[in-house]
């Protein structure tokens, strides 16, 4: 019998069993302010069937009202990410006595939908938010890369 299939991030490799699916997250954090520290998680998820980058973005604010009281603070920007259509959200909401802000790049690829989720404290926004959109404007995503549920 061959190597099994296997999820790896960095130096980290571990088996993938029969049915289970590669969903690793990449995540970078900044220094603490204001008694949190920015962090940039990239999430990948198997879209429907039928879903599409709408509504992908819209369930993806959905999925997070349902955990935490969230504010869209802006209106949805359309933008490209990766070289494909991609939604700019914007979300706000308080945690643990702090006051949260989001910058979020929301793309489709094929059958994967990616989330670049920047969090950062409110009041850090405004200063940081040229980093955050340079570093959602510069992802790669290699088309063809996600790895498929084993059958």
């Amino acid at each position: 019998m061959g190597e099994p299939n296997r999820a790896a991030a960095g130096a980290v490799s571990i088996p993938l069993p029969e049915g289970w699916e590669d969903r690793t997250v990449v995540t970078i954090v900044g220094p603490m302010s204001e008694g949190a520290q920015p962090n940039v998680v990239v999430t990948r998820e198997t879209l429907c069937n039928s879903m599409g980058l709408g509504g992908f973005s819209t369930g993806w604010v959905q999925k997070l009202a349902d955990q935490v009281p969230v504010v869209e603070a802006r209106p949805v920007e359309h933008i490209e990410i990766a070289g494909h259509p991609g939604h700019l959200r914007c979300v706000e909401w308080e945690a643990a006595g702090l006051r949260l802000r989001q910058l979020v790049g929301l793309t489709t690829v094929g059958l994967d939908a990616y989330a670049i989720v920047c969090t950062v404290h409110s009041a850090d926004f405004e200063a940081l938010e040229p980093l955050l959109r340079s570093l959602i404007e510069g992802a790669e995503i290699a088309e063809g890369a996600a790895t498929p549920a084993a059958s």
